[in-house]
């Protein structure tokens, strides 16, 4: 996992055959992956943020960073609620499966970051009135 990163796994689990299959071990390993991926993505995302943000600002960061995923996140979910109704289910999960397979191509060469300044580099001087 760590040599993979968390982009091919959370991508990759949307492939593979027999996705769709209404049987009941299929979906509770399916539930496992998809919770094993999330988890990953969402360390991984915090711990850029803490790592890649000066201490003072880190609660600022992250609130922008929340916004900007939960707003987006909140639009594609009555976006998926209406196309549903117009669009057949195995068709959606096609387009969404080739999607995140382009995301994870586009994001596959940034897979590695580099290594993280000093802790005396990270410092901000906050200007006090």
């Amino acid at each position: 996992m760590k040599r993979l990163g968390a982009v091919i796994p959370a991508s990759a689990r949307r492939a593979l055959p027999g996705h769709d299959l209404p049987s009941l071990p299929v979906i509770l390993i399916g539930l496992v992956i998809t919770g094993l991926g999330l988890a990953t993505m969402v360390v991984g995302f915090t711990t850029v943020i803490q790592r890649r943000t000066p201490g003072p600002l880190i609660g600022r960061v992250s609130a922008a960073a929340e916004t900007l995923v939960s707003g987006p996140q909140t639009i594609s979910v009555a976006a998926g609620a209406a196309l549903v109704s117009v669009v057949d289910y195995r068709l959606l999960l096609m387009v969404v499966t080739a999607g995140m397979l382009a995301a994870a191509a586009c994001l596959w060469p940034a897979r590695r970051l580099t290594a993280p300044t000093s802790p005396t580099d990270r410092l901000v001087e906050m200007d006090r009135p």
